[in-house]
C-alpha cells in the first residue's frame, strides 16, 4: 500500500509540475491554469447571475446618466493610462446596484460592480476613483481567478467553464463582493490604483 501511495504521490507531482511548467505566461508575467479566454467565459457567466440575483436593483443607465457618465469618465482615463494590460480583451463594463453595501467587485474579465452604500459614503471623487482603479487592478492582474481557483478548487471551475455546474456559478456570483484575496493581491491592486 505505501509503494502505491507513494507512485500515485510522485504521478501526481510530475504531472503538477508539468502543467505549471507549461503554462504559457500572460501579459502580467504570471503562470496560470486558466487562459483570458476563460477569465472572459466565467466573467460572463458570473456577470449574467449577478444581474440576475439583482435584477431588480440595478440602477438604469437612462434613470442615472450622471452617475454612470461619471465612473465611465473614470474608467476610461484608467484604461487610456497605458497601464491596463487587458485592455481591448476584457469588457470593463460598469453596473450600480442600489443597496446599502458598502463595497465594490470585479468579475473575471472586468465586469465592474459599485453599491450605492460605498458610492454614498465615500466623501471624494478622488477616492471613488481609487476603489475603481483598485477593482479594475483585480481583474486586469487577474487576481479574481487565482483567488476563485483557490477557494473552490480547479475541478469546480472547470465544471463551470464547461457548464457542468450552473448551481455552483450561482453561488460564486452571489460570493463575489466578499472574495477573499491575499494580502499581496490586495498591496498590488492598491499599488496600481495609485498607478493608473
Amino acid at each position: 500500500m505505501t509503494y502505491k501511495f507513494r507512485y500515485l504521490f510522485l504521478l501526481f507531482a510530475l504531472s503538477s509540475t508539468f502543467t505549471l511548467t507549461n503554462c504559457a505566461k500572460d501579459k502580467n508575467g504570471e503562470r496560470l491554469l486558466f487562459t483570458v479566454e476563460d477569465d472572459i467565459a466565467m466573467g460572463e457567466q458570473t456577470a449574467h447571475q449577478v444581474d440576475s440575483i439583482y435584477a431588480d436593483n440595478i440602477l438604469s443607465r437612462a434613470d442615472y446618466p450622471q452617475a454612470y457618465a461619471y465612473l465611465e469618465s473614470a474608467k476610461q482615463e484608467i484604461l487610456n493610462s497605458g497601464k491596463i494590460a487587458y485592455k481591448d480583451e476584457f469588457a470593463w463594463k460598469l453596473t450600480i446596484i442600489d443597496d446599502t453595501t458598502l463595497n465594490a467587485f470585479c468579475t473575471p474579465g472586468g465586469h465592474i460592480y459599485f453599491y450605492t452604500g460605498l458610492i454614498k459614503y465615500l466623501d471624494s471623487g478622488d477616492h471613488l476613483i481609487g476603489v475603481l482603479g483598485h477593482e479594475m487592478a483585480h481583474a486586469d492582474k487577474r487576481h479574481t481567478s487565482q483567488s476563485l481557483q483557490r477557494e473552490y478548487g480547479l475541478s469546480v471551475l472547470l465544471g463551470i467553464l464547461t457548464g457542468g455546474n450552473p448551481g455552483m456559478l450561482t453561488q460564486i456570483a452571489a460570493s463575489l463582493a466578499s472574495l477573499d484575496y491575499s494580502r499581496e493581491h490586495e498591496t498590488e491592486a492598491d499599488e496600481w490604483s495609485v498607478e493608473y
